[in-house]
């Protein structure tokens, strides 16, 4: 398998937990929160490696975000 099949397996992998993400949110359950972080380290991995260095520093970005989410709805519950 070559490394363009196996980052294409990856994604759509990580585009279904991302998904999986906004499901347990829109279910108001936490955990959607460290799914996302999850998934966007691995976007941050998959754009780097294939040269998307705007769309890593995205979900960078995306990944501090859900960790403020983490915390300030831990604050609320």
């Amino acid at each position: 398998m070559s490394n363009t099949e196996i980052i294409t397996i990856v994604s759509w992998i990580n585009t279904l937990f991302s998904i999986y993400g906004n499901f347990l949110v829109i279910k108001k359950k936490r955990e959607g929160f460290i799914v996302w972080i999850i998934s966007n380290m691995i976007w941050i991995f998959i754009d780097y490696t294939v040269g998307l260095n705007a769309q890593a520093m995205l979900f960078i970005v995306y990944t501090f975000i859900s960790m403020y989410g983490y915390i300030k709805w831990g604050e609320e519950n």
